[in-house]
């Protein structure tokens, strides 16, 4: 298998399903700027070759925010990773282990850079998210928390100090 295909064996083995999660964004001081509850959602065709992700955000002021993205096997996974339609300057690379990386592909001047660093254990994934604005300064950070089998999550906190003061 090439490892364009293993990249997208990895993706649809490792991270179809409803990842229930706790989004906790930080500004550049490390101040907590917003924390909502999410449900990422990946879903596929029978032949895992077309997939439809619906990202749903909840915030405490009752607020409901929804996104999502269709791609497929044939016309989003390429030699350097999986892309997204709307958002083509990035790409996704999965690991067998079910870790990813999704990253801006090149550096371009008055553009933003961003990455997110997936580490799955089991039903778990925990991200973190790292965006520069288009100057090249520290925008946000993100801490992604999630659990496939539900929510709340039985190991994650719903605390949006993860440390003490």
């Amino acid at each position: 298998m090439n490892l364009k295909d293993q990249n997208w064996k990895n993706f649809t083995t490792n991270h179809l399903g409803d990842w229930h999660g706790i989004w906790t964004k930080y500004s550049p001081q490390g101040e907590v700027a917003e924390s909502f509850q999410s449900l990422r959602s990946f879903r596929s065709n029978s032949n895992e070759t077309e997939i439809v992700q619906k990202n749903h955000y909840a915030y405490s002021d009752r607020r409901r925010v929804e996104q999502s993205w269709e791609y497929n096997q044939l016309s989003n996974s390429l030699s350097n990773g999986v892309f997204i339609p709307e958002i083509e300057s990035m790409r996704a690379n999965f690991f067998e282990s079910g870790h990813a990386a999704w990253v801006s592909t090149k550096l371009k001047p008055d553009s933003y850079f961003a990455v997110e660093l997936f580490f799955k254990y089991q039903e778990l994934r925990h991200s973190v998210g790292i965006v520069y604005d288009d100057s090249g300064c520290l925008f946000r950070t993100a801490n992604i928390r999630e659990d496939s089998t539900g929510f709340p999550s039985q190991y994650w906190s719903n605390e949006t100090n993860q440390l003490p003061e």
